[in-house]
């Protein structure tokens, strides 16, 4: 019923479990560990009734997750200023300092019980994973003049489709087709055994919404995520 995620305990300092979505009707309180730990659940937003029985055991609603989904368009990559191109071991400098300073709408930034050092950290290591090659199938870059502007880290999915990861663009280059651009090489780029696409996302990160919908993603999927501080 409860899964450890070993990763994430071992960033936060204290136990991490996630709850088998099917198994989150059934959840009493003599299921929780005890001592300092941290429950989660991801619910689907059309069970609603799961989603009272949570907040009934303290559960609290951190965030509510989107995914979308498109087929791979080939003919769509955008050309700039900018040198769009799969990462190296330089970059791991670059791309390690845009994740510790890009995100705030993850629901480890939004939990009040998880310290803003260490939502940072989670997203950190989260990216020098690929480096360790611990995580990810490809890391999309985009550079200007020797400066990485922006990364993108991808999965080849178990279904065949190519899965973004996780994508942070630098402060100083948003709203300037950098996101666009290194999702359009990836799809040009990255062989899958499939031409879809998929990403998750947060409902209230409206500029990445905009972004998707924009390049043709259509929101397939929706569920809540609930976390528990022991």
């Amino acid at each position: 019923m409860l899964d450890k995620d070993q990763w994430l305990s071992s960033i936060l300092g204290k136990s991490v479990f996630q709850i088998d979505s099917e198994f989150v009707s059934q959840l009493a309180n003599s299921h929780l560990p005890q001592g300092s730990a941290l429950v989660m659940a991801k619910v689907p937003v059309i069970n609603v009734l799961d989603c009272i029985h949570l907040q009934r055991l303290n559960f609290s609603l951190v965030d509510t997750n989107v995914q979308l989904q498109k087929l791979s368009d080939k003919s769509s990559f955008l050309t700039n200023n900018l040198n769009i191109r799969f990462s190296n071991p330089s970059d791991q400098e670059g791309v390690l300092k845009i994740a510790a300073n890009s995100f705030s709408y993850d629901r480890f930034h939004n939990d009040p019980g998880i310290r803003q050092e260490a939502a940072e950290k989670i997203k950190v290591e989260w990216a020098k994973n690929f480096f360790k090659n611990a995580r990810g199938n490809w890391m999309v870059v985009a550079e200007d003049r020797g400066i990485i502007s922006g990364f993108l880290q991808l999965l080849h999915g178990a279904d065949g489709a190519l899965i973004i990861d996780l994508i942070a663009v630098d402060q100083n280059y948003r709203h300037t087709g950098v996101a666009q651009s290194m999702i359009s090489f990836a799809m040009q780029n990255c062989e899958t055994s499939t031409e879809v696409v998929r990403v998750g996302t947060q409902i209230a990160n409206l500029p990445s919404i905009a972004l998707y919908l924009k390049m043709g993603f259509s929101i397939t999927f929706a569920q809540y995520v609930f976390h528990y501080h022991i």
